[in-house]
């Protein structure tokens, strides 16, 4: 998957984002985000038919909080709550799982004939397969992003692949 260009995957996020929730999805380059890091995040895993990792986004518990809300308009108070407890409540979790879904399309692309399906999200601990932390140590393609919703707040994304 190395022939997928970032600022075109970026540019893409922010255009599915925008569309999905209905506001403004800037980014802007950032500070990378790491699986077992300092910050408490929420991992998105992607796999190929074949069951390969083909991706993997890395969000810490603001954006993921903001955007979990903002898909149905949930008041940014309750994202606030989540972001409070460093720790994604349950329904806005599932919203964000809807996200994560329709962000597999991210990384297929007119050259790559194989499928990419969203798999799973989990907030560690514990930690992700080792095939997920190895793609996120050792990637072929990363994007770094700060980022921010409309009417929500600021958080960062990682994506590799």
């Amino acid at each position: 998957m190395s022939a997928l260009n970032a600022s075109h995957v970026a540019s893409s996020l922010q255009e599915l984002v925008s569309g999905l929730v209905g506001k403004h999805f800037n980014t802007s380059t950032g500070k990378p985000l790491q699986i077992g890091g300092v910050l408490p995040v929420v991992v998105g895993t992607f796999r190929d038919d074949a069951g390969a990792v083909a991706a993997v986004m890395v969000l810490d518990v603001p954006l993921a909080s903001f955007l979990g809300a903002g898909l149905v308009m949930i008041p940014v108070g309750v994202a606030n709550e989540s972001v409070k407890a460093r720790k994604v409540s349950g329904n806005l979790l599932e919203n964000l799982q809807e996200i994560m879904n329709v962000s597999a399309q991210l990384f297929m692309s007119e050259e790559h004939t194989h499928h990419v399906r969203f798999e799973s999200l989990s907030q560690p601990p514990p930690a992700p397969p080792k095939d997920v932390t190895s793609l996120a140590s050792k990637p072929n393609g990363r994007l770094d992003l700060d980022a921010e919703l409309e009417g929500y707040g600021k958080g960062r994304i990682t994506i590799v692949w």
